[in-house]
């Protein structure tokens, strides 16, 4: 038989180990864990104003839960940008964001707390995060991707002197052309052509409207008749366009003078 001291000595000491024991169950109860924003864990791009929260609670019965959200990880218990509060509810699925209008491209942090059926709060949960996407027409700011425009090719005032012989019905000579639409929808189309109206310059200004079509809108600007043939010979043709002035010559004779503005550079082509 144990003296009295020491079976006294024995039961406190196992009293003392089961209130430990109990005090331990009171107060640790984990953190949640597992935390998504619109089903996904530290998703990007978002573009919704209220993002949805989901967790896997730690406890075997929820009854509440609290979350708050702020803008970097060390703002949550100082500074939140919102805090829902203790909550009573069982969910921890498709809990909505609630707070402040959320901006475009900002990153969020939040964490999550909960309840159990006694009224015991387990830990915050470690810090999860988000970024938002664009959320409206001015958040755009874009340019098509591609190379440096050359300009090794592009002219305003320009000189064209061409030799040529022309051996069909007609030949066209592009000036102060852009590429534009499908083609080089803007330019201006000198046309040399022998069929039976006689040898003629057709001094043409082409548009581009813009859109998907290729589609142009042409508008003469002038209709020379030649005083002899250009077919099977070669000939000496001269363009000179210094701002809206347009010259042409044909062996050094001048044939035309045309005042037009619609284009003011380009490069130079035959078709």
């Amino acid at each position: 038989m144990l003296p009295t001291g020491s079976l006294r000595g024995l039961i406190l000491g196992a009293l003392a180990a089961v209130g430990i024991a109990l005090a331990s169950a009171a107060t640790a109860q984990g953190e949640p864990s597992a935390l998504r924003t619109e089903y996904a864990e530290a998703p990007l791009g978002l573009d919704v104003a209220a993002p949805r929260f989901a967790w896997r609670s730690p406890v075997a019965q929820q009854t509440a839960y609290r979350i708050r959200v702020a803008t970097s990880a060390e703002a949550l218990e100082r500074a939140p940008l919102w805090d829902s509060g203790r909550v009573e509810s069982d969910a921890n699925v498709q809990i909505a964001y609630a707070g402040p209008a959320l901006a475009a491209r900002q990153r969020y942090w939040w964490q999550v707390q909960v309840w159990d059926a006694d009224g015991r709060a387990s830990g915050w949960s470690a810090p999860g995060w988000w970024e938002m996407g664009l959320l409206a027409p001015s958040d755009w700011q874009a340019r098509w991707i591609g190379g440096p425009q050359r300009r090794d090719h592009d002219w305003s005032d320009l000189t064209l002197d061409v030799d040529l012989t022309l051996t069909g019905k007609a030949v066209d000579i592009l000036f102060r052309a852009l590429p534009h639409g499908k083609s080089y929808g803007d330019a201006y189309v000198w046309t040399l052509a022998e069929d039976g109206n006689g040898p003629e310059l057709i001094q043409s200004v082409r548009r581009y409207p813009g859109g998907a079509s290729s589609a142009v809108k042409t508008e003469r600007l002038g209709q020379v008749k030649l005083p002899e043939t250009i077919r099977g010979r070669r000939i000496r043709l001269t363009i000179r366009a210094e701002g809206a002035r347009i010259v042409t010559s044909f062996d050094g004779t001048v044939v035309a003078t045309i005042e037009d503005a619609a284009h003011s550079h380009g490069t130079i082509g035959f078709a």
